[in-house]
Protein backbone atom coordinates (compact mmCIF):
# COMPACT_ATOMS: atom_id res chain seq x y z
CA UNK A 1 0.00 0.00 0.00
CA UNK A 2 1.31 3.42 -0.62
CA UNK A 3 2.05 5.67 2.10
CA UNK A 4 1.20 9.65 2.62
CA UNK A 5 4.41 10.86 0.31
CA UNK A 6 4.05 8.34 -2.42
CA UNK A 7 0.57 9.21 -3.17
CA UNK A 8 1.27 13.08 -2.69
CA UNK A 9 4.01 12.25 -5.34
CA UNK A 10 1.83 10.52 -7.94
CA UNK A 11 -0.30 13.79 -7.73
CA UNK A 12 2.49 16.00 -8.79
CA UNK A 13 3.90 13.53 -11.20
CA UNK A 14 0.34 13.10 -13.10
CA UNK A 15 0.60 16.64 -15.24
CA UNK A 16 4.20 15.30 -16.12
CA UNK A 17 2.80 12.19 -17.41
CA UNK A 18 -0.09 13.49 -19.59
CA UNK A 19 3.06 15.25 -22.10
CA UNK A 20 3.84 13.12 -24.24
CA UNK A 21 7.76 13.31 -24.68
CA UNK A 22 10.02 11.97 -21.89
CA UNK A 23 11.02 14.07 -19.07
CA UNK A 24 13.72 13.73 -16.94
CA UNK A 25 13.46 15.71 -12.78
CA UNK A 26 16.82 16.74 -11.53
CA UNK A 27 17.55 18.34 -8.09
CA UNK A 28 20.58 19.57 -7.21
CA UNK A 29 21.92 18.00 -3.91
CA UNK A 30 24.85 19.13 -2.00
CA UNK A 31 27.65 19.38 -5.07
CA UNK A 32 25.58 16.67 -6.93
CA UNK A 33 23.19 16.85 -9.29
CA UNK A 34 20.47 13.81 -8.81
CA UNK A 35 18.16 11.73 -10.72
CA UNK A 36 14.53 11.97 -9.35
CA UNK A 37 12.26 10.75 -11.19
CA UNK A 38 11.25 10.49 -14.80
CA UNK A 39 7.28 10.63 -16.74
CA UNK A 40 5.50 7.94 -17.82
CA UNK A 41 6.53 8.35 -21.76
CA UNK A 42 10.27 8.16 -20.72
CA UNK A 43 9.76 5.01 -18.66
CA UNK A 44 7.76 3.78 -21.38
CA UNK A 45 10.32 4.74 -24.69
CA UNK A 46 13.06 3.31 -22.73
CA UNK A 47 12.00 0.34 -21.56
CA UNK A 48 11.84 1.36 -17.48
CA UNK A 49 15.65 1.67 -18.12
CA UNK A 50 14.91 5.85 -16.48
CA UNK A 51 13.64 4.63 -13.62
CA UNK A 52 15.83 1.99 -12.58
CA UNK A 53 19.03 4.82 -12.13
CA UNK A 54 16.36 7.06 -9.91
CA UNK A 55 18.94 7.77 -7.40
CA UNK A 56 22.02 7.94 -9.58
CA UNK A 57 24.37 11.57 -10.07
CA UNK A 58 24.55 12.97 -13.17
CA UNK A 59 27.86 12.76 -12.80
CA UNK A 60 28.20 9.20 -12.99
CA UNK A 61 24.90 8.62 -15.83
CA UNK A 62 26.54 11.04 -17.94
CA UNK A 63 30.15 10.55 -17.64
CA UNK A 64 31.30 9.59 -21.25
CA UNK A 65 29.11 12.78 -21.89
CA UNK A 66 29.92 15.64 -19.93
CA UNK A 67 28.27 18.02 -22.17
CA UNK A 68 24.68 17.04 -20.59
CA UNK A 69 26.10 17.63 -17.37
CA UNK A 70 27.56 21.16 -17.58
CA UNK A 71 24.17 21.77 -19.41
CA UNK A 72 22.60 21.01 -16.18
CA UNK A 73 25.20 22.88 -13.84
CA UNK A 74 24.62 25.84 -16.07
CA UNK A 75 20.76 25.79 -15.66
CA UNK A 76 20.74 25.64 -12.39
CA UNK A 77 23.62 28.52 -11.72
CA UNK A 78 22.36 30.83 -14.57
CA UNK A 79 18.62 29.92 -13.09
CA UNK A 80 16.97 29.79 -16.43
CA UNK A 81 16.13 27.55 -19.23
CA UNK A 82 18.88 26.51 -22.07
CA UNK A 83 17.93 24.62 -25.19
CA UNK A 84 20.60 22.68 -26.95
CA UNK A 85 21.53 20.29 -29.30
CA UNK A 86 24.09 17.91 -28.38
CA UNK A 87 25.87 15.24 -30.10
CA UNK A 88 25.51 12.19 -28.68
CA UNK A 89 28.75 9.51 -30.00
CA UNK A 90 28.60 5.65 -28.81
CA UNK A 91 31.16 4.28 -26.70
CA UNK A 92 30.93 1.35 -28.04
CA UNK A 93 30.69 1.63 -31.50
CA UNK A 94 31.14 4.50 -34.62
CA UNK A 95 27.26 5.45 -33.88
CA UNK A 96 26.11 8.93 -33.15
CA UNK A 97 23.11 10.94 -32.47
CA UNK A 98 21.87 14.70 -32.23
CA UNK A 99 19.56 15.31 -29.55
CA UNK A 100 17.78 18.23 -28.75
CA UNK A 101 17.32 18.53 -25.10
CA UNK A 102 15.49 21.91 -23.05
CA UNK A 103 16.60 22.22 -19.72
CA UNK A 104 13.89 24.20 -17.74
CA UNK A 105 15.02 25.45 -14.56
CA UNK A 106 12.39 25.46 -11.78
CA UNK A 107 13.30 27.48 -8.04
CA UNK A 108 15.14 26.78 -5.98
CA UNK A 109 17.54 23.57 -7.45
CA UNK A 110 15.45 21.58 -9.63
CA UNK A 111 15.47 20.66 -13.64
CA UNK A 112 12.86 19.49 -15.92
CA UNK A 113 15.08 18.08 -18.91
CA UNK A 114 13.21 16.90 -21.67
CA UNK A 115 13.82 15.76 -25.25
CA UNK A 116 12.50 17.32 -28.25
CA UNK A 117 13.13 14.34 -31.31
CA UNK A 118 13.20 10.88 -31.29
CA UNK A 119 15.99 9.57 -29.14
CA UNK A 120 17.71 5.90 -30.72
CA UNK A 121 17.77 3.54 -28.52
CA UNK A 122 21.04 2.54 -28.49
CA UNK A 123 21.01 6.38 -26.44
CA UNK A 124 19.13 5.53 -23.78
CA UNK A 125 20.97 2.60 -23.17
CA UNK A 126 24.30 4.34 -23.40
CA UNK A 127 22.97 6.30 -20.78
CA UNK A 128 22.14 3.18 -18.70
CA UNK A 129 23.74 2.32 -15.31
CA UNK A 130 22.16 -0.89 -15.07
CA UNK A 131 23.95 -3.98 -13.67
CA UNK A 132 27.17 -1.65 -12.32
CA UNK A 133 24.77 0.94 -10.32
CA UNK A 134 25.68 -0.62 -6.93
CA UNK A 135 28.97 0.11 -7.81
CA UNK A 136 28.28 3.97 -8.74
CA UNK A 137 27.36 6.97 -6.59
CA UNK A 138 23.59 7.38 -5.70
CA UNK A 139 21.08 7.49 -3.08
CA UNK A 140 18.91 5.21 -1.26
CA UNK A 141 15.25 5.15 -1.60
CA UNK A 142 14.74 7.31 1.67
CA UNK A 143 16.91 10.00 0.80
CA UNK A 144 15.31 9.88 -2.58
CA UNK A 145 11.91 10.00 -1.19
CA UNK A 146 13.09 13.03 0.56
CA UNK A 147 14.05 14.89 -1.88
CA UNK A 148 10.45 14.24 -3.87
CA UNK A 149 9.13 15.33 -0.76
CA UNK A 150 10.78 18.83 -1.17
CA UNK A 151 10.02 19.23 -4.57
CA UNK A 152 6.01 18.67 -3.34
CA UNK A 153 6.72 21.38 -0.62
CA UNK A 154 8.09 23.52 -3.39
CA UNK A 155 4.89 23.11 -5.38
CA UNK A 156 6.57 23.51 -8.55
CA UNK A 157 3.96 21.84 -10.21
CA UNK A 158 2.65 25.35 -11.28
CA UNK A 159 5.46 25.07 -14.17
CA UNK A 160 3.62 22.63 -16.08
CA UNK A 161 1.84 25.29 -17.77
CA UNK A 162 5.32 26.33 -18.80
CA UNK A 163 6.27 23.07 -20.69
CA UNK A 164 2.91 22.94 -22.03
CA UNK A 165 3.86 26.86 -23.66
CA UNK A 166 7.27 25.29 -24.28
CA UNK A 167 5.79 22.28 -26.74
CA UNK A 168 3.17 24.55 -28.35
CA UNK A 169 6.34 27.18 -29.31
CA UNK A 170 8.54 24.27 -30.58
CA UNK A 171 5.96 22.38 -32.66
CA UNK A 172 4.50 25.91 -33.96
CA UNK A 173 7.99 27.53 -34.66
CA UNK A 174 8.34 24.32 -36.73
CA UNK A 175 5.13 24.70 -38.61
CA UNK A 176 5.66 28.54 -39.74
CA UNK A 177 9.39 27.34 -40.83
CA UNK A 178 7.81 25.00 -43.16
CA UNK A 179 5.82 27.49 -44.26
CA UNK A 180 8.68 29.84 -44.72
CA UNK A 181 10.31 27.90 -47.20
CA UNK A 182 7.62 27.03 -49.04
CA UNK A 183 6.28 30.28 -49.60
CA UNK A 184 10.14 30.85 -50.81
CA UNK A 185 10.46 28.11 -52.99
CA UNK A 186 6.77 29.19 -54.38
CA UNK A 187 8.23 32.47 -55.13
CA UNK A 188 11.01 30.88 -57.35
CA UNK A 189 8.87 28.27 -59.58
CA UNK A 190 6.92 31.51 -60.48
CA UNK A 191 9.59 32.96 -62.13
CA UNK A 192 10.23 29.61 -64.45
CA UNK A 193 6.48 29.18 -66.67
CA UNK A 194 7.68 25.98 -67.17
CA UNK A 195 7.69 25.27 -62.83
CA UNK A 196 3.60 25.78 -62.51
CA UNK A 197 2.84 22.87 -61.19
CA UNK A 198 5.51 22.42 -58.71
CA UNK A 199 3.23 25.83 -57.12
CA UNK A 200 0.84 23.91 -56.60
CA UNK A 201 2.32 21.07 -54.72
CA UNK A 202 3.99 23.67 -52.22
CA UNK A 203 0.72 25.17 -52.09
CA UNK A 204 -0.72 22.44 -50.89
CA UNK A 205 2.27 21.80 -48.57
CA UNK A 206 1.21 24.84 -46.80
CA UNK A 207 -2.33 24.32 -46.57
CA UNK A 208 -1.11 21.16 -44.94
CA UNK A 209 1.02 22.62 -42.44
CA UNK A 210 -1.93 25.45 -41.79
CA UNK A 211 -4.17 22.22 -40.93
CA UNK A 212 -1.00 20.89 -38.07
CA UNK A 213 -1.06 24.41 -36.35
CA UNK A 214 -4.70 24.39 -36.23
CA UNK A 215 -4.94 20.64 -34.39
CA UNK A 216 -1.88 21.50 -32.47
CA UNK A 217 -3.59 24.55 -31.10
CA UNK A 218 -7.42 22.66 -30.86
CA UNK A 219 -5.08 19.69 -28.77
CA UNK A 220 -3.52 21.75 -26.32
CA UNK A 221 -7.13 23.65 -25.36
CA UNK A 222 -8.07 19.55 -25.09
CA UNK A 223 -5.32 18.92 -22.57
CA UNK A 224 -6.26 22.33 -20.76
CA UNK A 225 -9.59 21.34 -20.56
CA UNK A 226 -8.60 17.42 -19.44
CA UNK A 227 -6.89 19.29 -16.73
CA UNK A 228 -10.66 20.80 -15.26
CA UNK A 229 -11.22 17.71 -12.65
CA UNK A 230 -14.39 19.50 -12.34
CA UNK A 231 -15.99 18.90 -15.68
CA UNK A 232 -19.09 16.99 -15.09
CA UNK A 233 -20.99 14.88 -17.64
CA UNK A 234 -24.73 15.52 -18.85
CA UNK A 235 -26.91 14.32 -21.49
CA UNK A 236 -25.46 14.72 -24.80
CA UNK A 237 -26.47 14.42 -28.74
CA UNK A 238 -23.66 11.99 -30.28
CA UNK A 239 -24.49 12.09 -33.01
CA UNK A 240 -24.29 15.70 -33.31
CA UNK A 241 -21.04 15.96 -32.23
CA UNK A 242 -20.32 13.26 -34.89
CA UNK A 243 -21.78 15.12 -37.56
CA UNK A 244 -20.13 18.20 -36.73
CA UNK A 245 -16.58 16.27 -36.73
CA UNK A 246 -17.72 14.70 -40.19
CA UNK A 247 -17.94 18.45 -41.41
CA UNK A 248 -14.26 19.58 -39.73
CA UNK A 249 -12.72 17.14 -41.84
CA UNK A 250 -13.77 17.89 -45.00
CA UNK A 251 -13.23 21.49 -44.67
CA UNK A 252 -9.89 20.65 -43.16
CA UNK A 253 -8.57 18.25 -46.21
CA UNK A 254 -9.72 20.06 -48.69
CA UNK A 255 -7.02 18.36 -51.18
CA UNK A 256 -7.57 15.22 -50.53
CA UNK A 257 -10.59 13.08 -51.96
CA UNK A 258 -12.57 11.85 -48.52
CA UNK A 259 -15.53 9.87 -48.27
CA UNK A 260 -17.28 9.19 -45.42
CA UNK A 261 -20.49 6.90 -44.68
CA UNK A 262 -22.33 7.42 -41.54
CA UNK A 263 -24.69 4.55 -40.87
CA UNK A 264 -26.69 4.47 -37.50
CA UNK A 265 -29.90 2.85 -36.36
CA UNK A 266 -31.65 5.88 -35.21
CA UNK A 267 -32.00 9.26 -35.55
CA UNK A 268 -30.60 10.66 -31.86
CA UNK A 269 -28.70 8.75 -29.60
CA UNK A 270 -27.90 10.36 -26.39
CA UNK A 271 -24.44 9.44 -24.31
CA UNK A 272 -23.73 10.85 -20.55
CA UNK A 273 -20.63 12.68 -21.66
CA UNK A 274 -19.47 16.46 -22.92
CA UNK A 275 -17.40 18.54 -25.32
CA UNK A 276 -14.75 16.38 -25.08
CA UNK A 277 -16.25 13.84 -27.47
CA UNK A 278 -15.69 16.34 -30.24
CA UNK A 279 -12.21 16.26 -29.93
CA UNK A 280 -12.15 12.81 -29.41
CA UNK A 281 -14.58 12.12 -32.79
CA UNK A 282 -11.81 14.70 -34.75
CA UNK A 283 -8.44 12.69 -33.80
CA UNK A 284 -10.09 9.15 -34.71
CA UNK A 285 -10.95 10.67 -38.38
CA UNK A 286 -7.37 12.51 -38.22
CA UNK A 287 -5.77 9.45 -37.38
CA UNK A 288 -7.88 8.05 -40.47
CA UNK A 289 -6.62 10.48 -42.91
CA UNK A 290 -3.08 10.74 -41.93
CA UNK A 291 -2.33 6.93 -42.06
CA UNK A 292 -3.91 6.61 -45.31
CA UNK A 293 -2.21 6.06 -48.77
CA UNK A 294 -4.59 5.38 -51.00
CA UNK A 295 -6.28 7.97 -53.79
CA UNK A 296 -9.35 7.97 -52.30
CA UNK A 297 -9.67 7.52 -48.18
CA UNK A 298 -13.07 5.95 -47.52
CA UNK A 299 -14.37 6.15 -43.61
CA UNK A 300 -17.73 4.02 -42.67
CA UNK A 301 -19.25 5.01 -39.62
CA UNK A 302 -21.70 2.59 -37.77
CA UNK A 303 -23.27 3.88 -34.76
CA UNK A 304 -25.32 1.08 -32.57
CA UNK A 305 -26.26 0.46 -29.40
CA UNK A 306 -24.59 -2.60 -27.25
CA UNK A 307 -25.19 -4.10 -23.77
CA UNK A 308 -22.23 -5.28 -21.94
CA UNK A 309 -21.81 -6.26 -17.89
CA UNK A 310 -25.59 -5.31 -18.23
CA UNK A 311 -25.09 -1.59 -18.66
CA UNK A 312 -25.97 0.18 -22.10
CA UNK A 313 -23.55 1.66 -24.28
CA UNK A 314 -23.48 3.32 -27.77
CA UNK A 315 -21.23 2.03 -29.86
CA UNK A 316 -18.99 3.76 -32.73
CA UNK A 317 -16.60 2.20 -35.12
CA UNK A 318 -14.37 3.87 -38.04
CA UNK A 319 -13.45 1.78 -40.23
CA UNK A 320 -10.75 3.00 -42.60
CA UNK A 321 -8.80 1.38 -45.57
CA UNK A 322 -5.92 2.76 -44.52
CA UNK A 323 -2.16 1.65 -44.42
CA UNK A 324 -3.61 -0.49 -41.24
CA UNK A 325 -2.16 -1.87 -37.88
CA UNK A 326 0.10 -4.81 -37.11
CA UNK A 327 -1.48 -7.48 -34.68
CA UNK A 328 1.27 -7.04 -32.55
CA UNK A 329 1.11 -3.62 -32.23
CA UNK A 330 -2.60 -3.25 -31.50
CA UNK A 331 -2.50 -3.90 -27.86
CA UNK A 332 0.38 -0.64 -27.34
CA UNK A 333 -1.38 1.56 -29.98
CA UNK A 334 -2.75 4.10 -27.25
CA UNK A 335 0.19 3.84 -25.18
CA UNK A 336 3.15 6.53 -25.24
CA UNK A 337 5.52 3.16 -25.80
CA UNK A 338 3.56 2.07 -29.66
CA UNK A 339 5.82 5.45 -30.65
CA UNK A 340 8.63 4.35 -29.13
CA UNK A 341 9.90 4.23 -32.95
CA UNK A 342 8.30 7.44 -34.46
CA UNK A 343 9.86 10.83 -34.31
CA UNK A 344 9.40 13.48 -31.54
CA UNK A 345 8.97 16.38 -33.65
CA UNK A 346 5.20 16.82 -32.83
CA UNK A 347 3.20 17.10 -29.80
CA UNK A 348 2.03 13.16 -31.09
CA UNK A 349 -0.60 13.58 -28.76
CA UNK A 350 -3.59 12.31 -31.50
CA UNK A 351 -4.39 8.51 -29.87
CA UNK A 352 -3.00 9.10 -26.70
CA UNK A 353 -5.27 11.73 -26.27
CA UNK A 354 -7.92 9.25 -27.72
CA UNK A 355 -7.83 7.08 -24.80
CA UNK A 356 -7.41 9.77 -21.72
CA UNK A 357 -10.91 11.13 -23.03
CA UNK A 358 -12.63 7.68 -23.60
CA UNK A 359 -11.61 6.94 -20.01
CA UNK A 360 -13.03 10.24 -18.78
CA UNK A 361 -16.42 9.33 -20.35
CA UNK A 362 -15.94 6.09 -18.47
CA UNK A 363 -15.84 4.35 -22.38
CA UNK A 364 -13.54 2.18 -23.92
CA UNK A 365 -11.20 2.05 -27.13
CA UNK A 366 -9.65 -0.72 -28.89
CA UNK A 367 -8.60 -1.35 -32.53
CA UNK A 368 -9.32 -3.83 -35.15
CA UNK A 369 -8.50 -5.47 -38.44
CA UNK A 370 -11.22 -3.84 -41.19
CA UNK A 371 -11.29 -7.11 -42.94
CA UNK A 372 -10.38 -10.33 -40.40
CA UNK A 373 -6.37 -11.62 -40.25
CA UNK A 374 -5.52 -9.12 -43.16
CA UNK A 375 -4.58 -5.92 -41.05
CA UNK A 376 -3.09 -4.26 -44.54
CA UNK A 377 -6.78 -3.60 -45.70
CA UNK A 378 -7.34 -0.57 -42.94
CA UNK A 379 -8.13 -0.46 -39.11
CA UNK A 380 -11.53 -0.53 -37.24
CA UNK A 381 -11.87 1.68 -34.30
CA UNK A 382 -14.42 0.89 -31.78
CA UNK A 383 -15.29 2.97 -29.41
CA UNK A 384 -17.96 2.24 -26.28
CA UNK A 385 -19.77 5.53 -24.84
CA UNK A 386 -21.70 5.10 -22.00
CA UNK A 387 -25.67 5.89 -22.91
CA UNK A 388 -27.75 7.93 -21.28
CA UNK A 389 -30.54 6.48 -20.02
CA UNK A 390 -33.48 8.61 -17.85
CA UNK A 391 -34.41 7.92 -14.52
CA UNK A 392 -37.49 6.51 -14.16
Amino acid sequence: MLNTSEILWDQFLDPYNKIPIPIAIWIRFSDEIILVDANQYAVDVTDGIIKDMCGCFASEMYKNHMTLVNCLKSCLDKKRQISEEIEIKSSNSDKFAKIRIKFHFCSPNIVYMFFYNKVPEWVWNEFSLVGNKDNSKSLKFNQIQKLKRAIIEGKTSKDIGLIYRDLFIHDMNNIFSNIQSSTHLCSYFLKEKSSYEKVGEFCDLILDQVNRGKKVISNVFTYLELEKESKTLEKIDLLEYLTTSIEYIHKTYLTREIKIALKTENDTCYVLANNLIGALFDNVLTNAIKYNDQEVVKIIIRVSRKIQNDRYYIKVEFLDNGIGIPDKKKKNIFKVKSQKDQAHTGMGIGLSLVKRIVTILNGEIWVENRIQKDYTKGSNFVILIPEYVQDK
